[in-house]
């Protein structure tokens, strides 16, 4: 076998005897194949979904080399939730190298949330709805599939108070979201139907006596001293701003207006009572869900 460089190539010749002939293979090799070894390095390889392709960054030793990237063996650049394989190659004439590592694009959270419910005691309760939060790249409940379950323990018999409403999977899917469920409340109120009563306090009478007191419930029995607002004599002593009357809210409206926004007696009349005169108004007695039509006539 004889070798012979010839311009920056190698002619290879060998004789081989077959049979009674000679016969000659020659193979022509380009020594310009020889290429440097390069590192690859991937970085960025956890990402939230948000609609938008998620890339791996190849960094090369040399600094500035060409890497091709492929993900599951595909050059499309993922955007769902998944783990793909990425497979990072350098291309480039004088170099050789390659990484390999895993991209990951997390479920971004999705809270589904029981919208909180109000009805009256003694009917049943109302179809219980949910509200979501947090869709993102303009997507919105048309990705969704199924339904979730929502429910609560309160029935027609229930008494009035607050009762949790529960929400859970059920058969609802959400692609690229990780469900979170957040539980609202039922409101069951009892609403005073009994016959519609009068009462008057007369300026510059001793309070404490039960006949200048509006004994509403056990808990609730309103009065005023010669000065100041209401309060609840049958739990305070006396008026307190911002506080009294003790275990009430109030709302303007009336109790087929339920739910309404209530306050306390002060923001109600907005520190100033004369400006309720002759508004039609709802007083709850916290502690017994009670509900209860008004006016204040002076």
């Amino acid at each position: 076998m004889k070798i012979t460089q010839l311009f920056g190539r190698f002619l290879v010749s060998a004789m081989f005897l077959v049979g009674l002939t000679a016969v000659a293979r020659v193979a022509d090799v380009d020594s310009s194949m020889d290429v440097a070894p390069a590192v690859v390095v991937l970085t960025n390889l956890v990402y939230t979904y948000d609609g938008t392709e998620k890339s791996a960054t190849a960094a090369t030793t040399p600094e500035g080399l060409v890497v091709d990237l492929t993900y599951d063996g595909s050059s499309d650049i993922p955007v769902n939730v998944g783990s793909y394989t990425v497979i990072a190659t350098i291309n480039d004439a004088n170099y050789v190298g390659a990484a390999t590592d895993t991209l990951v694009v997390a479920a971004a959270t999705l809270t589904v949330t029981a919208d909180n419910a109000f009805r009256r005691a003694g009917v049943d309760n109302p179809t219980f709805t949910v509200s979501y939060s947090g869709f993102v790249s303009g997507e919105d409940a048309g990705i969704l599939s199924g339904d979730p379950n929502v429910y609560t323990t309160a029935d027609a018999g229930s008494p009035a108070g607050s009762y949790t409403i529960t929400v859970d999977q059920g058969s609802l899917s959400a692609p690229n979201y990780e469900l979170n469920f957040v539980d609202g409340t039922l409101t069951v109120a009892w609403v005073w139907d009994n016959t519609r009563v009068s009462f008057v306090k007369s300026n510059n009478v001793d309070w404490t006596q039960s006949t200048n007191q509006d004994h509403i419930t056990s808990d609730v029995w309103l009065t005023r001293k010669n000065s100041q607002g209401l309060f609840n004599i049958a739990q305070e002593a006396a008026y307190a701003n911002g506080v009294s009357p003790a275990n009430t809210e109030w709302a303007y409206g009336t109790t087929a207006d339920l739910p309404l926004s209530f306050l306390s007696w002060t923001n109600w009349n907005g520190n100033n009572p004369t400006s309720s005169i002759g508004r039609e108004a709802v007083l709850h007695i916290i502690s017994e869900g009670l509900y209860i039509d008004f006016k204040l006539t002076s």
